[in-house]
């Protein structure tokens, strides 16, 4: 018990992929890091910038939940509006979809 509390302390050191949806239906956390994958919901202790995250080249974009701030999927440029709607727009220079600007 006293491990998985000092492991908990450590893993918030650092910014990274804490969790990741699993068969279960459910985020399953673990003590190491996680590397990032594609087109599933992963949960991070990063604060909203998630500009340490580096999504697999196959889909390079950060989109973050509607909902939850600590979770994100890496999607492709054609997945930002899949898991939140609001950010339909990649943004290739910082990988991260963006909300689309509407000028009347």
């Amino acid at each position: 018990e006293e491990a998985a509390v000092v492991a908990a302390f450590v893993r918030t050191a650092t910014c990274g992929i804490s969790g990741r949806l699993g068969e279960s239906g459910y985020v399953e956390f673990h003590t190491e890091y996680q590397e990032p994958v594609c087109n599933r919901p992963m949960s991070t202790n990063c604060t909203i910038s998630y500009r340490t995250i580096q999504c697999p080249q196959a889909c390079p974009f950060i989109v973050p939940s509607a909902t939850f701030p600590c979770l994100l999927e890496c999607v492709s440029e054609h997945g930002c509006s899949s898991y939140n709607a609001g950010l339909a727009l990649p943004d290739a220079s910082e990988h991260v979809c963006r909300p689309c600007s509407i000028r009347n």
